[in-house]
């Protein structure tokens, strides 16, 4: 069969990785960012990724790097990793190491000075970007070189300052004195004259100075010898120069269908059919004879994905076997930290994929916090950022008493400050249009994602899908509202424009008010439910199908790490030990990220719920939807009547007055008077967890097991399907369906 393809690549390691470059054979990938690249080459050549990561040319150790062209001006190339298990969003050590190579073998032409010491020496080719902690797709970027004299002669002073140090720690390992200024440099300084030592000012013979050299060279070989043994070499140690290793060049050969066999034959190159990949196994999937040998996969064909019992085992970006997920044939167990809609979707996915999964909860019930206060609308058809240009104004006008929608209450709180100066930076048009596609993006994914779940595991949470109506009291704020959503028909939401009529035609409960509105929006594709409920009964399925724990009335205090990685949760309960750590504490998430010294820009906005209890006989909402003049909003969950309204920043502070609902009152009794009993409503306030531009934070941070799903605002409700699955796709080795872009810590 004739291949279709030459692909060449380089064989290294780094940090203790066995990697693979592949230079050339791939052709151009389209995209406009490294994401899209990275998703392109998942559809289209997910064959190649096996052929080149399974046995027998590769193993499941293998973390390959793809270089493209580069998408950031300056830059040089670009590069995205895959492994046997998936696709990786970025690997720091596998970028430094993929740079050395392109540098050191002459693909990119080294424009980076060369730094003092051999162990910075490794990281002249690419240096790392402020802030940036290789957990975002990124370029390689080589820098400015400086003259190759200067190069050389830093390097000669280097190596005799590190030679003087070598021949001094032999000196006190041997019990002999330093050697001083007009003492003579080998070792029969001590010995006296008489004795064959050297006289002052007299230099020791030529031989002599070799012999204690030689002698010196070889004391130093011992222990280095032993530490080369015990442990795998911690830096790329390939390309020219003195102790380096030459790069070795490899050619494979990949065909649809088809691989090249390992095995030569006269010098030649010949093709044979699919074989099955093979992948190592333990406990019960070990052959019965108790042999080592290799299981085939059923599919038959490397570009299929084999099962998860037979999955090789994934590797993080990382140096060391403590770096690195446990292989697929053992439990993971991961702790998700909070109990609400994010953390229970979470632990859901999670169980689905395998992993043991406990959930720690601090109140006495799952979904007591911000999921219990929420107005209960799924709605990607209001995904606008609240960063926006009107957003100054609102907050200058709540300092001077007015209503307001969004209000801020000054108080000695640093991070009140530090925090509203970037939602103040966000409050641009550009800005605010960039943040409000993100959201959509996200919630429509998030949307979809829900009704397969509901649909797959029989959920009830009193869900009515009749759209939402997002209401408007004049004429011009209809028309100013009908361009601002534009925005979102324009990217996939489908709307109606409705006039007072056709509004009170969808629900009758606006017919006796129609004269009071001018019309509305109705957004097809949103709907609502109770989210409480819905955690309640997934957090049954996850208990009673999938064996997920949860521990109620478990409070995290900390989180203590150890390097790269986070070694236990330091709770009520204890100290609490896992693989994995999921962080959805909600308004916590900072306090808690903090103890591991990760900085979360999430600060709470306090928003005003209350519930009342429908009037038998009234005419009560059966739509959704949200007054945009007074931003309240209202949903009907089962026999019961939400009404949220405002957001205020205010720091920690759960407390509430009356005068907090003056706006939700309002409205009640001007469009739903005879709905429900308000005389016997239930109030509360809830903290919503925002950030500065309204993305939630998802994926890694800084510590390689710890995983943020954090910050979703006021959407968390419609959100929390879809972050939950993409954290869970992160955290099984598998490339998430949309891209990160504004999604990770580092945006």
């Amino acid at each position: 069969m004739r291949a279709d393809r030459v692909i060449s690549t380089i064989d290294f390691h780094t940090a203790g990785i066995g990697m693979r470059l592949v230079t050339s054979g791939l052709g151009r990938i389209p995209g406009a960012t490294i994401g899209e690249k990275r998703r392109w080459f998942q559809e289209h050549l997910d064959h190649v990724r096996t052929g080149l990561c399974l046995e027998p040319r590769g193993h499941r150790s293998l973390l390959i790097a793809i270089m493209t062209e580069p998408v950031t001006p300056g830059a040089q190339f670009g590069l995205f990793f895959i492994y046997p298990g998936g696709y990786y969003v970025s690997c720091g050590e596998g970028t430094i190491g993929a740079a050395t190579i392109a540098v050191e073998t002459g693909m990119v032409a080294q424009t980076g000075s060369e730094t003092r010491g051999r162990r910075c020496r490794d990281r002249r080719a690419l240096r790392r970007r402020p802030g940036a902690r290789g957990h975002a797709a990124l370029d390689a970027v080589v820098r400015r070189a400086a003259r190759p004299d200067r190069r050389g002669r830093r390097r000669g002073r280097s190596a005799a300052r590190h030679l003087r140090w070598r021949r001094q720690r032999v000196r006190d390992r041997r019990g002999l004195p330093g050697r001083g200024v007009h003492q003579a440099r080998a070792g029969q300084a001590d010995r006296p004259a008489w004795h064959g030592g050297p006289r002052r000012g007299q230099r020791p013979a030529a031989s002599d100075r070799a012999r204690s050299r030689q002698d010196e060279r070889r004391q130093r070989a011992r222990p280095r010898a032993a530490r080369r043994r015990r442990r795998v070499a911690q830096r790329a140690r390939v390309g020219p120069g003195p102790g380096r290793r030459r790069a070795l060049r490899l050619r494979h050969m990949c065909a649809h269908g088809a691989l090249p066999s390992p095995r030569p034959h006269a010098g030649r190159l010949h093709l044979h059919e699919p074989r099955p990949a093979r992948a190592r196994l333990r406990g019960p999937d070990r052959r019965r004879d108790g042999s080592r040998g290799a299981a085939r996969d059923p599919a038959g064909d490397h570009r299929h994905r084999l099962p998860d019992r037979l999955q090789p085992d994934p590797v993080r970006p990382g140096g060391s076997d403590a770096c690195r997920l446990p292989p697929r044939g053992l439990i993971v167990k991961t702790l998700v930290l909070g109990g609400g809609v994010v953390g229970v979707t979470t632990a859901y996915f999670l169980a689905k994929a395998g992993h043991e999964v406990t959930v720690l909860e601090e109140k006495d019930a799952l979904g007591l916090e911000a999921t219990g206060g929420n107005a209960g609308i799924i709605a990607p058809g209001h995904s606008f950022a609240w960063a926006s240009p009107r957003a100054p104004r609102m907050l200058l006008d709540s300092l001077r008493g007015a209503e307001t929608a969004i209000r801020v209450r000054l108080a000695p709180d640093l991070g009140l400050y530090t925090w509203g100066l970037r939602f103040l930076r966000e409050c641009t048009a550009d800005r605010a249009r960039r943040n409000t596609l993100i959201k959509l993006r996200l919630c429509q994914y998030s949307q979809a994602v829900m009704n397969e779940l509901v649909g797959r595991e029989s959920i009830e949470y009193h869900a009515i899908a009749r759209g939402a109506l997002y209401l408007y009291r004049d004429h011009a704020e209809l028309e100013a509202g009908t361009k601002k959503m534009a925005l979102l028909a324009e990217h996939g939401q489908k709307q109606e424009i409705l006039d007072a009529r056709a509004v009170a035609r969808l629900d009758p409960v606006f017919e006796p008010v129609r004269d009071k509105i001018a019309g509305a929006i109705r957004d097809v594709g949103d709907s609502s439910g109770d989210s409480r409920v819905f955690v309640e009964n997934l957090a049954r399925v996850c208990r009673e199908k999938l064996g997920v724990v949860v521990r109620l009335g478990v409070r995290v205090n900390a989180l203590h790490a150890d390097g790269d990685r986070i070694d236990a949760a330091v709770t009520s309960a204890g100290v609490l030990s896992a693989d994995n750590y999921v962080l959805a504490l909600g308004v916590g998430a900072p306090r808690v990220a903090r103890t591991a010294g990760v900085s979360l820009p999430v600060y709470p906005a306090k928003g005003y719920s209350s519930t009342f209890p429908l009037r038998a006989g009234g005419l009560a909402p059966m739509v959704p939807g949200v007054d945009e003049r007074w931003l309240v909003g209202w949903s009907r969950l089962g026999d019961r009547l939400r009404l949220t309204s405002t957001a205020e920043f205010a720091g920690y502070d759960w407390s509430w007055t009356p005068r907090d609902f003056n706006n939700i009152h309002r409205l009640a009794r001007d469009l739903f008077a005879d709905a429900a009993d308000y005389d016997r409503g239930e109030y509360r306030a809830c903290l919503r967890p925002m950030t500065p531009d309204g993305p939630p934070i998802l994926g890694l941070g800084r510590h390689r097991n710890l995983f943020m799903n954090a910050g979703h605002g006021h959407m968390g409700w419609t959100m929390a399907c879809g972050t939950a699955r993409i954290v869970a796709d992160l955290m099984t080795g598998r490339m998430p369906e949309i891209g990160l872009e504004g999604l990770t810590v580092q945006r």
